[in-house]
């Protein structure tokens, strides 16, 4: 369950428009196999609140659904999924509470990583721009399970700018300027 707040039209074209809570459920096998084609219904606790419905399947044969919430991380969270003759039932762990860099600190080492490069973008007045962060994790095994801070600036021209950081070292992975 991945949650934060998104633009209401999520389009990155460096304006900023109203944003909105979401909450991103996804069920994905552990080994990246073939999800079975069948009807995952779920249930989802957060707190003393609840969301239910059918997961819709997604283009990288995984399940996701967006309650339309966000959470502080708090709360103690419960996911039901059920589907033919299976039943999935697990409170959920703050994952990002785990990480050495946090969302504020992961800002700065972005800031200073791209401190130059944004100057230059801002020489223009009247270009827009918009910046995007994220968790990314990497479950290419079973075993594996990194996480990163992608911290994404593009402008109203299309320039384009973007850090990978360790969520758990502060180091950059990758950047594109």
């Amino acid at each position: 369950l991945s949650t934060g707040m998104r633009e209401t039209d999520y389009n990155m074209d460096g304006v900023k428009t109203e944003l909105i809570p979401f909450g991103v459920l996804t069920l994905k096998r552990k080994d990246n196999g073939p999800m079975a084609n069948d009807t995952y219904n779920y249930r989802v606790t957060i707190g003393e609140n609840a969301y239910t419905g059918t997961m819709e399947k997604s283009f990288d044969n995984s399940y996701i659904v967006d309650i339309g919430t966000n959470t502080d991380g708090q709360e103690n969270i419960n996911v039901v999924i059920t589907f033919t003759g299976y039943t999935f039932n697990r409170e959920l762990q703050n994952t990002s509470s785990e990480f050495s860099v946090d969302k504020t600190t992961a800002l700065e080492i972005a800031n200073k990583e791209l401190k130059e490069n944004l100057k230059q973008l801002s020489k223009d007045k009247n270009t827009g721009i918009e910046v995007v962060m994220k968790i990314v994790n990497d479950y290419s095994s079973a075993e594996i399970k990194n996480y990163y801070w992608y911290i994404g600036v593009v402008t109203t021209n299309a320039d384009t700018l973007g850090v990978l950081i360790d969520a758990k070292t502060g180091e950059i992975i990758a950047k594109k300027v």
